[in-house]
């Protein structure tokens, strides 16, 4: 690495956060994108990309207050405090005006490559630089002073871009397969309305009353605990953590617009333990997970057996009754009910739903032949889906193999034959 240079971290950038009398209440947000901007939140932070499926909107005084953190395309974020503390992505692009939240500081006037910087801050040393410097136990916080004063290594700009580029490659893969599969998502949801909501398809048929309205004559409605083998919630025990294990205990935070994200810093643990606690949930194909803590309501469909995850109690794992419901059927009609299942949560500090609430929840139950027909069109499009996320995750994994290496200088981008087959590997 002799042909890279140590500095500050605020040698390179500006170190923006919202200033503290600035801050903002409830009465200064809004639901109406046309009275405000974009106002981040962690949240909004998904496997290191920026993610605006659940926006929270500030009220255009509020925002035009602060143009200080107004956000720019290349603009980077960090959280710098609570649960989510180092949590960052780059901002792509800026499709409606955006700002940030107490929670976030911005990096601007960015002098090096901001692609390149944006990897840096996610990287393994960075992260642990990060961690060192972390003041506060109930509220973990990082001050703007001390952040700026972080060491970072730099090649020269033109190594800063060919290692940008390399990374980016794999990341905006991945970006397209999240597109593709949030488009595939929507088409099935979209069908299961028009077939079980608006009834499009039967409505020359007779209808008879039922506890959820009127519905097809011959269908029924029936509770998920009747449908359903089991239904429970994730590990509830302590667990051991261990930095150099093979498998992820996660959470329902994990679980973000019917998909699992695995960041770099989820809990890790062994082997061992994984094996213990996969006899206890029996997670598999089929499996509905669904956000039972904090943030109700995001789900997600198992389409293949994992291997190298569990989830902390957080997270109810619903088994569907193969002989009586299709998983995929369920799945879609948890998502046509999910105002339902948000509002029946409990809880003011922190909300939580129990399993007897998910077991009474009811749905429709069309004929079996009607059933099947709606799940074979949308198991083609979750074969595809299935496809993309073994394809990202392998992406991501390599991405996370390449990182440490590029940035410590092991790797050199002038190995490109090297580079160039583990690219290829990966995106095919």
């Amino acid at each position: 690495m002799s042909d890279w240079k140590e500095y500050k971290l605020g040698d390179v950038c500006a170190i923006v956060g919202r200033i503290g009398f600035r801050g903002y209440t409830t009465d200064d947000l809004t639901n109406n994108p046309k009275d405000g901007a974009i106002s981040l939140s962690p949240t909004n932070i998904v496997a290191g990309e920026i993610d605006l499926s659940k926006p929270t909107y500030i009220k255009w005084p509020k925002y035009y207050e602060s143009p200080e953190i107004m956000l720019e395309k290349d603009d980077i974020v960090l959280v710098k405090t609570g649960s989510s503390i180092g949590r960052t992505a780059r901002i792509r692009e800026v499709k409606h005006p955006m700002t940030l939240n107490p929670q976030f500081v911005v990096l601007k006037k960015v002098k090096v490559d901001n692609v390149f910087l944006s990897y840096v801050l996610k990287s393994q040393p960075f992260q642990a630089s990060l961690k060192a410097i972390i003041v506060g136990s109930a509220i973990p916080t990082l001050s703007q002073k001390n952040l700026a004063k972080i060491s970072i290594n730099m090649p020269e700009e033109k190594i800063q871009k060919a290692i940008a580029r390399v990374l980016l490659a794999l990341d905006d893969k991945i970006e397209v397969n999240r597109r593709i599969n949030e488009n595939l998502e929507q088409q099935a949801q979209a069908l299961f309305k028009s077939w079980f909501v608006d009834f499009e398809p039967f409505k020359d048929q007779p209808f008879v009353d039922s506890e959820l309205g009127m519905i097809p004559q011959g269908w029924d409605v029936k509770a998920f605990k009747d449908i359903c083998v089991n239904i429970t919630d994730g590990v509830h025990n302590s667990v051991k953590d261990d930095t150099n294990g093979d498998y992820y205990l996660l959470s329902c935070k994990n679980i973000k617009g019917g998909l699992i994200t695995i960041g770099n810093n989820e809990r890790k643990i062994d082997k061992e333990t994984f094996e213990k606690l996969r006899n206890r949930t029996k997670l598999a194909k089929g499996d509905i997970l669904l956000s039972s803590v904090g943030t109700i309501g995001e789900m997600v469909l198992l389409n293949e057996n994992p291997s190298n995850f569990e989830f902390q109690r957080s997270v109810a794992i619903i088994k569907p009754n193969a002989e009586l419901v299709s998983s995929h059927f369920l799945y879609y009609a948890m998502n046509a009910q999910k105002n339902e299942i948000i509002h029946s949560a409990h809880g003011a500090v922190q909300q939580c739903l129990f399993i007897s609430d998910i077991s009474n929840f009811k749905t429709i139950l069309p004929s079996h032949e009607i059933m099947m027909n709606y799940t074979n069109v949308v198991y083609s499009f979750h074969d595809i889906i299935s496809k993309n996320q073994q394809e990202s995750r392998r992406l991501a994994e390599l991405r996370d193999t390449l990182l440490p290496r590029l940035m410590s200088g092991e790797l050199k981008v002038q190995d490109t034959d090297l580079i160039n087959e583990m690219l290829e590997k990966g995106i095919r």
